[in-house]
């Protein structure tokens, strides 16, 4: 059973992970601009502190009434967000091109559930150009392939021209206003298009792992389970706004009335499985919560008719405030489930304690009750995919009775895998890098996974049924030898009574423990090997986010280098690889970050006897002077050709495509090794020739003034 310490770092790593993942790449305006200068918009510019907003509470005025109510406009210091309202919010500001040809730029309102949006630009000479966009509009008739409201523009040489927008919704109300060049536009849909698609993936896979699961055991919780599921991630699928892109692009109302329907739905299945899952309890807590069901499964009926039928303002609303309501409530049962419910939910109740915290987080910056920052707006996508996730971990507990048909669901969850692989490649479109990322992962985390899921499966094998009997009074369980029967005055030898003995089959370990422990080395190495690709991938998030930071401290760096050779000695000795490390001792110790530049030497290490033949021979040597440490890993392997001798220090990217699937790994090690060796202030270097191995050496300098303005890295590589 997974304990309750190892799920709450589980989830505290995952919200790490988030955080990095999901930090807006646009820049925000200086708040003392007065316009937004189009020639500046590199990287994107998010405009707070250069517009003005007017909230017109009878909805009514028109662009004239506006432009002559100046006056009225307020300046924002952040993002316009109005929650819910039936006014209509106009937003003033200037753009202005200083440059000397005309700049062609795009607007973006990058909140995809705005009903109606009119766009009104003045030039300096008093002529009105107008747009109309919204989410009532059929996806179709949008200029832009992309969920959010984007409006080309151009602005000639030296023009000023205001700008006026207006918007009005009959749900939340956010103008999130942005300004782009069109490549770094696209650029940046891509990543997030990426993570999206990379969070619906996840949640596909385990819904069909899922449904798996219910076929199997033909109990209506699980049923019920996956319909909270896919409501869960239709209300995501239609927050981020791919539900006008893809499911309903020619029905607007319809795409619009999604959101509500798929909370209350989702809000409804989620009470009809939690009652089905504590109907075997009898702890009296347990039973209390169960019989509490009784009255809130009605209101929830209430919800669920309310967003299909009634008009959209009143059922939004509805469906935000009953989760709303729900969430003191349902966080007390989920923290009874914890204490006293069965082993095999607490797991589960832990991933929707994460959902409780997290969904509402999403639904008030929604609403504007809280600011919509980033990882507030994103909260929702973090709670889905962690509750898939968990949630699916704790399933195997629930079935550990059935193991003559654990071969069965492997297979359905290696179908899975490769529905996944589909989904995501559908989604790997955008850039060659996602494609070779998407294609490269798919393959190095299959490998590991099948190893996880068949070995238990030879495990099994071990374990026969034996005769056996238990005891009614005292409940102790004996085993039989064979020809021994159970009398009717045979005692019993934990409590002595007589004519408590009863026939009752039980299991015996039958195996070898040679067998068993070579099985659960493979299990090891495939989580090692899980855990090297997940640490990379947090590595490489930390350093584009730029959040990465060093701990120095005198390292003694031959210390460091003996260390990790003699971590690496078993992968050697399996690939029949020797290693030598020259002498190293004697030396001063360096102002290093000893965890990273271990870490670098263990990406060195592992590329080098990796890449070697069986037979070979990996170097490592160390050269200390008064300015730097100059360290390097030599190796006899296939070797790099000097026209990939930086290839190899790009993310994702290995040499050869084929290298891949004969040596494993995601193409991450060397491009971290490089960033992390900059930081230090030093260099990562390569020297080889096809063939005839390969050295790569990295410098360090001495003196930490030398390094000091290299805290992080510009760009991984």
């Amino acid at each position: 059973m997974l304990s309750r310490t190892l799920a709450r770092r589980l989830w505290l790593s995952g919200l790490s992970l988030a955080v990095l993942v999901f930090s807006t790449p646009a820049r925000a305006a200086g708040h003392d601009d007065a316009y937004l200068d189009v020639t500046r918009l590199a990287g994107g510019v998010t405009m707070i502190g250069q517009t003005y907003a007017l909230e017109d509470r009878s909805a009514s005025l028109v662009l004239r009434d506006v432009m002559s109510a100046n006056a009225a406009f307020v300046r924002l210091t952040q993002e316009a967000s109005f929650g819910f309202t039936q006014s209509a919010v106009w937003i003033r500001f200037q753009a202005v091109n200083t440059g000397a040809r005309a700049q062609p730029w795009l607007l973006e309102l990058a909140y995809p559930h705005l009903d109606s949006i009119d766009l009104y630009a003045q030039t300096e000479d008093g002529a009105v150009r107008h747009w109309h966009g919204g989410d009532r509009i059929p996806f179709a008739e949008r200029e832009l392939d992309v969920p959010s409201f984007v409006f080309p523009q151009e602005t000639a040489a030296g023009q000023r021209t205001t700008y006026y927008v207006r918007v009005r919704s009959d749900g939340s109300v956010r103008i999130p206003l942005r300004a782009w060049l069109a490549l770094d536009f696209l650029t940046h849909e891509s990543k997030q298009n990426l993570i999206l698609w990379l969070f619906y993936g996840i949640v596909a896979a385990m819904t069909c792992y899922n449904l798996g699961t219910a076929a199997l055991l033909k109990q209506r919780e699980y049923i019920f389970y996956l319909a909270h599921l896919v409501a869960m991630g239709g209300g995501i699928f239609t927050l981020s706004g791919q539900t006008f892109q893809y499911l309903l692009p020619n029905h607007p109302a319809l795409a619009n009335r999604a959101l509500s329907a798929c909370l209350a739905i989702g809000l409804l299945f989620i009470q009809l499985y939690g009652r089905e899952g504590i109907a075997q309890s009898t702890h009296p807590k347990i039973e209390a919560i169960r019989r509490s069901f009784r009255w809130t499964l009605p209101p929830s009926l209430v919800v669920v008719v309310v967003a299909l039928f009634a008009p959209q303002t009143y059922s939004q609303a509805t469906a935000f405030a009953a989760i709303l309501l729900y969430i003191p409530f349902g966080a007390y049962q989920l923290f009874v489930v914890l204490r006293h419910g069965p082993a095999q939910l607490r797991l589960h109740a832990l991933s929707l304690l994460i959902v409780a915290l997290t969904i509402p987080i999403a639904l008030l910056a929604h609403a504007k009750v809280i600011p919509p920052y980033t990882l507030a707006v994103w909260a929702g996508h973090i709670g889905c995919a962690s509750y898939s996730i968990l949630t699916s971990l704790s399933l195997p507990m629930r079935v550990s009775d059935l193991g003559h048909r654990l071969a069965g669901v492997n297979q359905q969850l290696s179908d899975n895998v490769t529905i996944l692989q589909q989904a995501l490649a559908s989604a790997e479109q955008a850039t060659r890098v996602k494609d070779e990322f998407m294609a490269t992962m798919s393959h190095e985390l299959r490998t590991p996974l099948n190893a996880i899921i068949n070995v238990p499966q030879g495990l099994l094998e071990d374990f026969a049924s034996a005769p056996g009997a238990q005891c009614s009074a005292c409940e102790a369980d004996f085993l039989l030898d064979p020809g021994d029967v159970l009398a009717a005055d045979t005692g019993c030898a934990a409590c002595g009574r007589q004519g408590t003995l009863g026939a009752r089959s039980t299991t015996v370990y039958t195996g070898e423990p040679a067998h068993t422990a070579r099985f659960l080395q493979k299990i090891e190495r495939a989580g090692q090997h899980l855990l090297q690709m997940v640490n990379g991938v947090l590595d490489f998030s930390k350093m584009e986010a730029g959040r990465l930071e060093l701990a120095r401290e005198p390292v003694d760096l031959g210390l460091l280098m003996t260390e990790a050779v003699d971590q690496m000695s078993d992968f050697a000795q399996r690939r029949s690889v020797t290693t030598e490390l020259a002498s190293v001792t004697g030396r001063a110790p360096s102002e290093v970050d000893p965890v990273r530049i271990r870490q670098v030497l263990m990406n060195l290490l592992t590329n080098a006897i990796k890449f070697s033949e069986p037979g070979g021979t990996v170097y490592v040597m160390w050269e200390q002077d008064a300015d730097c440490d100059r360290i390097e890993v030599r190796d006899q392997g296939i070797g790099i050709a000097p026209e990939n001798h930086q290839r190899v220090f790009t993310s994702f990217e290995q040499v050869h495509k084929g290298d891949t699937r004969k040596y494993g790994g995601t193409g991450l090690g060397l491009s971290i090794s490089r960033s992390l060796v900059r930081m230090h202030g030093g260099e990562l270097s390569v020297e080889s020739q096809l063939g005839k191995g390969a050295t790569f050496s990295f410098t360090l300098p001495r003196s930490l003034t030398q390094s000091s303005e290299v805290r992080q890295p510009a760009a991984v590589a």
